[in-house]
């Protein structure tokens, strides 16, 4: 098995895998903002520091507000039928997230929330 770079869930896909192009996401279709308000409330971060455009005001570009407010949809069923039959370790952002919230207060990077 390998891990694929930069998708630590995907350390679970076989070594020989079909030729084409694989769409890798959660299975929970969220807009950027509402993932990165759930990230700053994980680590009580205010939502300016986890990236939202609107709240960080006139310092952040427009590609950056764009990009907070996009709503892209991404299949990932090939992803789950042909790498991971078995399913994701953590099978939306949420879970993903909360995993890292947790290392991080374990490892003092972050103070908890609250």
């Amino acid at each position: 098995r390998r891990r694929v770079a930069g998708a630590p869930g995907l350390s679970d896909a076989p070594r020989s895998t079909p030729a084409g192009i694989f769409n890798l996401a959660d299975d929970a279709p969220a807009p950027r903002g509402e993932v990165m308000a759930h990230a700053a409330a994980l680590l009580g971060a205010p939502l300016a520091a986890a990236g939202d455009a609107d709240a960080a005001g006139a310092g952040v570009s427009r590609r950056a507000r764009r990009r907070a407010a996009e709503h892209k949809r991404v299949d990932n069923a090939r992803m789950r039928r042909v790498l991971l039959p078995g399913g994701l370790r953590y099978p939306t952002y949420r879970e993903g997230l909360a995993k890292i919230a947790q290392r991080e207060q374990r490892r003092g990077s972050v103070a908890p929330p609250g």
